[in-house]
């Protein structure tokens, strides 16, 4: 399974249904941003509210009826989404945990809870000497607002500990813009290091998607 690929058919995949996931979240923030003595600045807070808020949002957004799960652990995050994804043919299970990205994002974390458990005896993925989880293993990262009143952007990011390879998710109405102009998956600082792409490999079409995320990267990201 090439990941450079598995991003981008998760992408085409999951964005509709797990913005229609996060815009739940409006209510959440508002409401926290009403709540006396509530500090919007504190970022764990936060990102614990929103977490703490999932299994509403869920049920809320209807995924249930499209084929997701939501799991309570009980440990480690706790909440989590699963669903199955048909990739190169065959279908894969995808489990996500929210994770608070950007720059006032709350969380830290490197890797999935499932990381280091259930992973094959051999490597899974074209180009890695690495085993990896048999499930496929994504944070689902969201960058708030400059109020923090609403999720402002989201991301796929793979949390296996293979790579930490992102790739942007789009709103229903801005589609039309990823379709339009593919771009590289983009790397989230706060996730870990950068991955370097091979860039012969990817030709002229990576020459545009660098031009794409120098434009994205320019707006604010609050």
């Amino acid at each position: 399974m090439d990941r450079q690929s598995t991003l981008r058919i998760l992408a085409e995949s999951l964005e509709v249904p797990l913005w229609s996931l996060v815009e739940q979240f409006k209510g959440t923030l508002r409401g926290l941003a009403q709540t006396e003595h509530f500090d919007l600045d504190d970022r764990a807070a936060v990102g614990n509210a929103l977490h703490s808020a999932l299994p509403s949002a869920f049920d809320a957004s209807g995924l249930g009826l499209d084929g997701f799960n939501l799991i309570k652990d009980v440990v480690g995050p706790g909440n989590k989404i699963e669903t199955k994804v048909q990739v190169g043919g065959q279908e894969h299970s995808v489990c996500l945990e929210l994770h608070f990205a950007g720059p006032r994002g709350g969380t830290r974390k490197k890797t999935h809870q499932y990381a280091s458990e259930d992973v094959t005896d051999e490597p899974r993925f074209d180009g890695f000497d690495v085993i990896a989880p048999q499930k496929v293993l994504l944070f689902l990262a969201y960058h708030l607002n400059g109020i923090s009143t609403a999720v402002e952007r989201l991301h796929l990011v793979f949390s296996d500990g293979v790579d930490r390879r992102s790739i942007q998710l789009f709103k229903p109405d801005e589609i039309d813009v990823r379709k339009a102009a593919p771009i590289q998956p983009q790397i989230l600082p706060e996730v870990g290091a950068a991955l370097r792409i091979r860039e012969h490999a990817l030709g002229e079409a990576n020459t545009h998607a660098r031009k794409a995320n120098k434009r994205r990267n320019a707006a604010p990201s609050s």
